[in-house]
């Protein structure tokens, strides 16, 4: 046993558990919850998730799908949600989310 294991644990926050670095995009998106479409806005992406800032609130882990205008629907799901932020984690990596940073940051 190591020293770590006797350490108390501490609250992770939501940042720490990020399977991948995220890129600020500020793109206009939509979630699709049972056939009912909520706006939000999606703050930061990577080929694993992504940062919503939204109005209403949403089940956690249950499935969902994020509409990215021009890009497609991506399915996933909302791992946590705090003062109108959630995060959103894709359903498996998403490369081709790299092809939308790259757009972004082409200008």
């Amino acid at each position: 046993m190591s020293d770590d294991d006797n350490e108390p644990s501490r609250p992770v926050s939501p940042g720490e558990r990020r399977a991948a670095a995220r890129t600020a995009v500020g793109l206009a998106g939509q979630l699709s919850v049972g056939g009912t479409a909520i706006e939000c806005e999606i703050v930061d992406l990577s080929v694993s998730g992504a940062g919503l800032q939204l109005q209403a609130t949403l089940p956690q882990r249950k499935p969902l799908l994020l509409a990215i205008p021009d890009y497609g629907e991506f399915p996933g799901e909302i791992v946590w949600q705090l003062n109108g932020r959630a995060g959103f984690a894709f359903a498996w990596p998403l490369p081709q989310m790299e092809d939308i940073l790259a757009a972004r940051t082409r200008g």
